[in-house]
């Protein structure tokens, strides 16, 4: 934030005039000896009757309590005529979006699972992120989701639909979510729930890397959906099979690394 002020007298030079600054309230900072704001004097104007100056708040530095509103205040001060004059005006400061806790589940059809709705095989099941119920005065709400497995994360790009369908890797999965308004102003990333991904080693669901056929079926779904032109879930479904693979390979036998590097590069030629 960038502000500038200028006073001006009719017959003192600008060495009998000060310019000081004042927010209420009261903006905050990291130590009360030092000031949130730097002032830099405008040393290119030449009329010794006035004197300007740049008040800067940095960037980032959380000075501003978002959704307050503050009165900015410079008070100009003839030294000489022991006379005083302010200027006050309103900032108001944006603040984020509000809306209902962002949630999650396994989807059945087009409906979340009634059945163990936080539970589901990787790559082949689907589960829905969504942040319902949201609204911002500046309107033109955008909508982020991400996921993490391990150590591995993925975060996907910014877009304006309140939900997002995911294949996910195996383990357990954390889900996340945040949303922004019009104007930029973002919401802290939110826990969106926990799913539990596994394969199972025996009956209908099968290690996707064990078994040919179930590995086969992750390209054929890859393929699939790179036929239909949405890169966007194309991106998603091959970042969680890249993440599957790394799960398998991890624990496992030395002579497998081949084998995984293998897969991932077939990844790479979709």
């Amino acid at each position: 934030l960038v502000m500038h002020g200028a006073c001006s007298v009719i017959n003192s030079g600008a060495k009998g005039m000060k310019l000081t600054w004042n927010f209420s309230p009261d903006l905050k900072t990291e130590s009360p000896t030092e000031s949130p704001w730097s002032v830099i004097p405008d040393a290119s104007f030449s009329d010794n009757t006035t004197q300007r100056e740049a008040l800067i708040v940095a960037a980032g530095s959380g000075a501003f309590a978002a959704g307050s509103t503050y009165i900015v205040s410079l008070q100009c001060e003839d030294l000489d005529a022991d006379e005083k004059a302010v200027a006050q005006f309103s900032l108001a400061v944006n603040a984020p979006p509000r809306g209902d806790d962002c949630t999650s589940c396994r989807l059945l059809g087009s409906n979340c699972a009634t059945a163990d709705p936080t539970q589901g095989e990787p790559i082949f099941d689907v589960f829905r992120v969504s942040c319902m119920n949201w609204a911002d005065e500046d309107g033109s709400l955008q909508y982020q989701f991400g996921y993490s497995s391990g150590d591995t994360e993925s975060v996907f790009d910014w877009g304006g639909s309140r939900m997002v369908d995911l294949n996910l890797p195996p383990g357990e999965v954390s889900l996340k979510a945040r949303v922004r308004d019009g104007l930029g102003a973002s919401t802290p990333w939110q826990a969106a729930g926990t799913v539990s991904v596994f394969v199972e080693t025996t009956g209908a669901r099968r290690h996707l890397l064990a078994v040919d056929d179930t590995w086969e079926r992750s390209k054929t779904k890859l393929k699939e959906t790179l036929d239909l032109a949405d890169y966007s879930q194309t991106n998603k479904l091959g970042s969680a099979i890249a993440m599957l693979v790394d799960a398998v390979f991890t624990g496992r036998r030395a002579d497998s690394h081949s084998g995984c590097m293998d897969k991932k590069e077939i990844l790479l030629q979709y």
